[in-house]
């Protein structure tokens, strides 16, 4: 469960970025457009205008966790390895790094993602965050959180996988 949690946390956290053009209404029409594309024939320029752009470092260190990842991209990761993970910002040059190693995994990690298919059954917004639950296809329930940045829905991939982990640990 967890490492499935990782690899789903990870896939949606590498596409960050982009201001994008896509105008959110709602943030279930965010989640929408987020599983439309998260699978391996998404458009991933959508995905990047639908999530935030604040957790490639968080993205690129899980990606280095994998060996296959670490291996082929050895200089890179052992840079990304370096960095403080808890640093709240990040330099420009260490974004990019960050950015580009997240960018240049995304094929590897969804290449054998086919579309999935959700079923959303819940939005809660309170101010400027918002909790989407949804339904897989199994009828698992899970939620998805996000946040408003400069006034457009984005999901908060750092604040999904860390309660992800959180809830993963308490079974």
């Amino acid at each position: 469960m967890l490492k499935q949690l990782l690899k789903i946390g990870l896939a949606f956290a590498i596409i960050f970025g982009a201001n994008g053009c896509f105008k959110s209404e709602t943030p279930k029409e965010v989640v929408k457009v987020y599983f439309d594309n998260l699978n391996k024939d998404g458009d991933y320029n959508k995905l990047a205008e639908v999530v935030t752009k604040d957790s490639y470092l968080i993205a690129a260190s899980i990606s280095c966790m994998d060996s296959n990842i670490d291996k082929k991209y050895k200089k890179d990761c052992s840079i990304i390895k370096k960095l403080n993970p808890d640093k709240v910002k990040i330099s420009e040059e260490e974004y990019n790094l960050a950015k580009n190693l997240a960018l240049k995994t995304i094929k590897f990690l969804l290449e054998d993602t086919e579309k999935i298919d959700v079923k959303i059954v819940d939005e809660k917004i309170n101010g400027n965050e918002a909790v989407v639950a949804y339904l897989d296809e199994k009828g698992k329930k899970s939620d998805l959180y996000l946040k408003k940045v400069n006034g457009k829905w984005k999901v908060d991939v750092v604040k999904t996988i860390e309660i992800g982990i959180k809830k993963a640990f308490k079974k």
